[in-house]
């Protein structure tokens, strides 16, 4: 059944602004929904101010599914996060789209999980428009297909995603909190390594930043492989880069890394990403990122250690600006102090380093492996039992 049949749909237009005269309310905005699949009362929501005709539509009730309806990328769409109970104080925020199942026909539960599968979310991709950023229009949300048993098998398969992917979430979270303490004796040991007595000096004295780009009368028919700031996960994952035509994207993909440069994301600094490049490259990289060159004097893996420093990333945090997205400028970026020892003391501690931090990473690289495993095998259970591929006690 198309989802138009059995919920009614709507796209939020409550934005973050706060006026006065209009009611305070609590927003459920994108990373809400994004990073929770449950939406829960106690959340910590942002405060701000809707009109009447916005808190009737858009506050939350129990059994509402919310998707993000935008995204860098048309294959991170739609994803959906469950309301477990009524708030009336809280709206569905800008950049969402709220799915109000009708309880005569559809089971809330069942919805979300029906729209998590990934017949839905292919739907959703293929009908995503745009090209730097992606969204879905109503038409498309209200058009997507989804399969529509009788309501007690509905029930009987909510049910039984909701136990089995409990137990995979838990494994899940075991892992990202080994992830994490991982990272932190990593970065505990590199601060431990940057804790000296040197002098500091600005970035952009020690090395160059975004110094090779293309040029701007470059043959609209040149191929090359793209690094965007879509691919970048949490920590230091980046994905590899994918083959574009310049003529696609001719403004965002200029700037060139090289052999022993740093590519830093400057775009939603909180990925705090950090990609360093032993070898030689054939890539270019989007302005979601800074690429830092060192100069003369700087030992290219001490530079890019220093970068990943929790001290560093603390600072390119602390001077972005903005609430989605927030970036820092490359001027900023320069001006941010590094530690500078002789050159041969900057490569022993390199060294050093490599040495110390080469069987972290070996470790963790193990564990992020299950964990795609994990999800892999999360979305096949989710698929397989919405289209009625896996057999359920009850659904019969």
């Amino acid at each position: 059944m198309k989802l138009r049949h059995i919920a009614d749909i709507a796209v939020s237009n409550v934005d973050k602004k706060s006026v006065e005269g209009e009611q305070s309310v609590r927003l459920c905005n994108y990373t809400d929904v994004y990073n929770n699949p449950r939406i829960e009362s106690d959340h910590d929501f942002m405060t701000a101010t809707a009109t009447p005709q916005q808190v009737r539509q858009f506050a939350l009730r129990e059994g509402d599914v919310l998707i993000t309806k935008d995204s860098e990328t048309p294959d991170d769409i739609g994803v959906p996060a469950y309301v477990n109970t009524d708030m009336p104080d809280v709206l569905c925020g800008y950049h969402l789209a709220i799915l109000r199942p009708r309880p005569s026909l559809v089971d809330g539960r069942y919805l979300y999980w029906a729209v998590a599968a990934d017949a839905t979310r292919q739907q959703f991709g293929a009908s995503a428009f745009g090209i730097t950023r992606f969204g879905l229009r109503l038409d498309a949300i209200a058009n997507a297909t989804v399969p529509l048993p009788d309501i007690t098998v509905q029930q009987a398969i909510a049910g039984f995603l909701d136990a089995a992917t409990s137990e995979i979430d838990a494994l899940l979270t075991q892992y990202d909190r080994m992830i994490a303490l991982i990272n932190e004796r990593r970065a505990a040991l590199i601060g431990e390594y940057l804790n000296g007595a040197w002098p500091m000096i600005p970035l952009k004295r020690c090395a160059a930043i975004n110094a090779r780009t293309l040029p701007e009368d470059m043959d609209p028919d040149y191929t090359f492989r793209y690094l965007d700031i879509s691919a970048v996960g949490r920590g230091r994952t980046v994905s590899d880069p994918v083959e574009m035509r310049f003529a696609f994207s001719p403004t965002r993909a200029r700037r060139v890394p090289s052999r022993g440069d740093t590519i830093v994301s400057t775009v939603r600094t909180y990925l705090a990403s950090v990609l360093y490049l032993p070898e030689a490259i054939d890539y270019i990289v989007s302005t979601g990122f800074a690429v830092v060159s060192p100069g003369e004097g700087i030992n290219p893996r001490w530079l890019a250690f220093t970068i990943e420093s929790d001290r560093f990333i603390g600072e390119v945090v602390s001077r972005s600006v903005g609430v989605s997205y927030p970036a820092i400028a490359p001027e900023d970026l320069g001006s941010i102090a590094i530690a500078v020892p002789p050159l041969n003391e900057q490569v022993k501690l390199a060294e050093s380093l490599v040495t110390e931090t080469e069987h972290i990473d070996a470790t963790v690289a193990r564990i992020e492996r299950q964990v795609r495993l994990l999800h892999q095998k999360r979305q096949a259970l989710i698929t397989a039992a919405v289209t009625g591929h896996v057999a359920i006690l009850g659904a019969a």
